[in-house]
């Protein structure tokens, strides 16, 4: 009577699915990939015996992304002699995050470890500068940081764009929007990059 317990924490039958949505690759809400991965979630849903498994359309604000990179300049070749970077259109490995503006940006490369509130504070003049944070929040902070509160504190301190690093070695660059429901297109251009 309890072997479904067993069943349940053995099967593969969630991961395989998971593997199956990842390969379909891109699945941005509105997308022919977005269909494709509803069509295989609702046929994986009535395989088990769910009743009437079924897709069922709705209006969505669509975002699309294009390519991203950043490139840096250093020494004689940036203003002053310091290191900049510029965030625009190209073939380097970063992703746009969700409802980035499509734009290109310019300015000096600031570092600002995990992007905390008081890192924002304490950073100086950001104004104009491409602002880099960490996916993660410290150990030392008793709440976490989302990435879309860093985003608006790099807005806030007149960034002129937002570079997202995944904190992990090894691993993709992180995603996630930096949209809101009162301004579904965010103000700056955002990338996320690998560490």
């Amino acid at each position: 009577m309890t072997d479904w317990i067993g069943d349940t924490f053995t099967s593969d039958v969630g991961w395989s699915h998971l593997e199956s949505l990842v390969d379909v690759g891109n699945r941005m809400a509105g997308s022919d990939g977005e269909r494709e991965a509803l069509e295989r979630t609702r046929d994986a849903l009535a395989d088990v015996g769910a009743r009437d498994a079924r897709i069922e359309p709705f209006d969505v604000q669509g975002w699309t992304r294009g390519d991203s990179a950043i490139r840096r300049v250093a020494g004689g070749d940036a203003p002053d002699g310091d290191e900049a970077a510029t965030v625009a259109s190209g073939a380097n490995q970063c992703v746009a995050l969700p409802r980035s503006p499509s734009a290109e940006a310019s300015g000096e490369f600031v570092d600002l470890g995990h992007g905390t509130p008081e890192d924002f504070e304490t950073a100086g003049d950001l104004d104009g500068a491409v602002v880099m944070v960490s996916s993660d929040t410290p150990d030392s902070l008793d709440r976490f940081v989302h990435r879309r509160e860093k985003y608006y504190h790099a807005v806030e301190a007149g960034a002129a764009a937002f570079v997202f690093a995944n904190h992990v070695e090894g691993t993709l660059p992180p995603t996630g929007s930096v949209g809101t429901a009162d301004e579904p297109i965010g103000a700056i251009p955002a990338v996320g990059v690998s560490k």
